[in-house]
């Protein structure tokens, strides 16, 4: 659908009078420039009417919809300026309200619509159409409809580990890695011996003590390990002695899911391959990176996108993420023609785990260097001087771009020293409400810092969303109730945070994020 934007005479002049014009020409240029501008987030509930929030001034709009030449068009028409409190805007909203009123409120009763399409018809004959994406090209198609990828190879045969065994290695006093990791590797995976299954006891050390380890074979799958305790003779013989009774004349499948709930950490048997690493890794107590069978399945198949990946803290959101990315990357140094693709993350911590995953498939995975051999790469040389170019914190990305363009405005409004981040948000909560008495069950730190983000500041790049609005956005789209809205309005954002931003020339995200789409639309 082609769109076009118009105004009034009568909205000009209001625009003019309160020096927003502007809001005019970022609108027409927005949604003049696309084929599918959906105005749902700006509709009233009643009649075709749409709102622009920009100071405090709300902007109305009409629309309607022709046929010209067989095509469909669609006409925004820009009607008036309102300024915030204004009584005319005030009956306008109002439930009761005719729809003949709102016309005349609006001037909309007033408008020359065939006038208006005779303008639309001889602009269609002069404008060239709304440029659209170009179609990707072989190479680009190439890089993203991959066939299976290589995943399945780096989990050819999983390591888990049980919470027993996670906290023993953890321990601050325990210093038995190579003695564990050549028992382990050496004596029974370097010779892939299929005699033994289920249980097995590992000597290590030099005073007795035991591995405990268990071996799970399933028809059509690879072998899974599941290492369950390590220590003296007595620890490991009481608790295999436990397992062996709680499995009695099991199935394998509920073999693996009663050890899968005892596990806390699990990786590729590839780990082994550089033991340094291994034992790193295994002094990082939030250290995990293995996938689930269905997690696998995301990774190693043509995912469709954009792919959305959900789920509670610690369900493996950021491996899965970081295994697809590192995959790409890949892709990217096979093929020529493509630009490499980009990690965006808001946590540093995240992009360190993305980096590290990274590091450890491309300079110590066997799958991962073999591709790179065959493509005549190597890690030190053609992958890790990417990184700087791929992994991104996304606030500091936002910034440089920015600086780019103006550097005065990074250190005049977006200080870095200014920037409030949640935990620093949290901090000035609690100083100003902590003491108040159900405060924090009421619009505490984490859900007020959601609600001005996600729609005080997040709804809208051109204005702040305020409970009148709140009321009438989809309920899909809700996540907090009408009343709850409010109060976080009224008391956190409005009396407060709003002010505290304003005199101590604070910033957060948004505030970076609503500059860059206001000021460069």
């Amino acid at each position: 659908m082609r769109n076009f934007v118009k105004a009034t005479s009568r909205y000009m002049e209001e625009a003019k009078r309160h020096n927003c014009t502007q809001v005019f020409s970022r609108f027409k240029a927005m949604v003049e420039g696309t084929a599918d501008y959906n105005p749902s987030n700006f509709q009233y509930g009643f009649g075709p009417y749409i709102k622009k929030e920009h100071s405090n001034c709300r902007s109305v709009f009409t629309y309607k919809d022709f046929q010209i030449y067989g095509k469909e068009v669609r006409c925004y028409l820009a009607l008036r300026v309102f300024m915030r409190g204004d009584n005319q805007y005030d009956e306008f909203i109002l439930t009761g309200t005719s729809a003949r009123k709102r016309e005349t409120i609006t001037a909309l009763s007033s408008v020359n619509w065939d006038q208006i399409q005779s303008e639309i018809e001889s602009e269609l004959s002069e404008r060239p159409n709304p440029p659209t994406l170009s179609p990707l090209s072989d190479a680009e198609r190439a890089f993203v409809q991959r066939g299976d990828g290589i995943t399945h190879e780096i989990f050819s045969t999983p390591i888990y580990e049980s919470k027993e065994w996670v906290d023993t290695v953890c321990n601050g006093g325990f210093d038995d890695w190579s003695k564990v990791s050549d028992a382990f590797i050496d004596k029974y995976l370097s010779d892939e011996s299929d005699s033994d299954c289920g249980f097995i006891e590992i000597s290590y050390g030099d005073r007795g003590e035991k591995i405990l380890c268990y071996r799970l074979r399933e028809a059509d799958i690879n072998d899974s390990w599941f290492l369950l305790a390590l220590g003296v003779k007595e620890v490991v013989t009481r608790l295999r002695d436990e397992l062996e009774l709680e499995i009695h004349n099991m199935r394998p499948k509920d073999i693996r899911g009663i050890f899968a709930n005892r596990c806390r950490r699990a990786y590729p048997l590839s780990m082994f391959n550089d033991k340094d690493f291994w034992r790193q890794m295994e002094k990082d107590k939030d250290s995990n990176f293995i996938l689930s069978d269905e997690e696998i399945g995301i990774v190693s198949n043509p995912p469709g996108y954009p792919l959305f990946i959900s789920g509670r803290a610690g369900s493996g959101k950021s491996t899965v993420l970081q295994y697809l990315f590192a995959e790409f990357l890949l892709r990217y140094l096979s093929n020529a023609g493509v630009k490499p693709p980009v990690y965006l993350s808001y946590s540093v911590n995240l992009i360190d785990n993305a980096k590290k995953l990274s590091t450890s498939l491309f300079d110590k995975n066997y799958a991962y260097t073999a591709k790179l051999k065959d493509i005549r790469k190597t890690f030190k040389t053609d992958v890790e001087p990417l990184f700087d170019k791929t992994f991104f914190v996304f606030r500091q990305l936002v910034r440089e771009c920015i600086g780019e363009q103006n550097k005065d405005v990074l250190d005049s409004r977006f200080q870095q020293t200014n920037c409030l981040s949640y935990t620093r948000y949290r901090e000035l909560w609690n100083s100003k409400f902590g003491r108040e008495r159900d405060a924090s069950k009421k619009y505490g730190p984490a859900l007020s810092w959601h609600v001005i983000r996600t729609y005080i500041k997040g709804w809208d790049s051109e204005a702040y969303l305020e409970p009148d609005d709140y009321t009438r956005i989809g309920r899909s789209d809700k996540s907090v109730s009408d009343s709850t809205f409010k109060l976080v309005f009224d008391k956190v954002w409005r009396l407060w945070y709003q002010k505290l931003q304003r005199e101590k020339n604070l910033w957060d995200d948004q505030d970076l994020v609503r500059y860059c789409v206001v000021v460069h639309t």
